[in-house]
């Protein structure tokens, strides 16, 4: 079936050139109008070694900020080249982990907001609450009021977002164990200006 997603239709190339070299799980799908968009993770190495280093790459938590998404694409893209002439890192790919998850919100991404098709921010969807809170940037860090306002955490005693669970349970599940981990989540673009930070 085709993708709605530009970036969706990006990633099943650069998977399917990488051939044999990478593991691909889909971690959960995600309905939207008449779609189900899958949130893929890919590795690179010893797929089911989950004692081995890890970088985990991951974007696309914010539909609105695309830049994220495509960064970690061309950088997937350019490693799957590599794959195939580098013996430097093939070597180094047997003793570590490459994880991406390029695109957490396809359905924001589909549906051109930040937040998931239920109008929840997924960087800020958390079960707890702070236990000291400051009335300074209020609904920038995230708030419970209503989700015609950016920044949305959903209500209080809901489950998470189907997203942000399934995002959790793999980094619990694929990185609590390796003994070095680091995860860098990418984004795009703040206020009024556009850049990766």
């Amino acid at each position: 079936m085709l993708q709605p997603i530009p970036e969706l239709r990006e990633l099943d190339e650069i998977v399917t050139a990488m051939d044999r070299h990478a593991e691909v799980r889909t971690i959960c799908h995600v309905p939207c109008q008449s779609h189900q968009f899958p949130i893929h993770a890919i590795t690179l190495g010893p797929h089911h070694d989950r004692s081995t280093p890890a970088l985990c790459l991951v974007g696309g938590i914010h539909g609105l900020e695309r830049i994220g998404t495509q960064v970690i694409l061309a950088h997937m893209r350019g490693i799957g080249e590599a794959l195939f002439w580098d013996r430097q890192l093939r070597s180094t790919l047997q003793d570590m982990r490459l994880i991406f998850i390029p695109l957490v919100n396809p359905a924001g991404v589909h549906l051109r907001r930040r937040s998931n098709a239920n109008g929840i921010d997924l960087m800020r969807n958390a079960p707890i609450d702070a236990s000291q809170t400051s009335p300074r940037f209020l609904l920038f860090r995230g708030h419970r009021l209503t989700d015609k306002l950016p920044w949305y955490r959903g209500q209080r005693g809901q489950p998470m977002e189907a997203e942000a669970q399934a995002l959790c349970d793999f980094v619990e599940a694929e990185l609590f164990d390796a003994p070095l981990a680091v995860i860098l989540d990418v984004h795009s673009g703040f206020a009024g200006h556009d850049r990766v930070w």
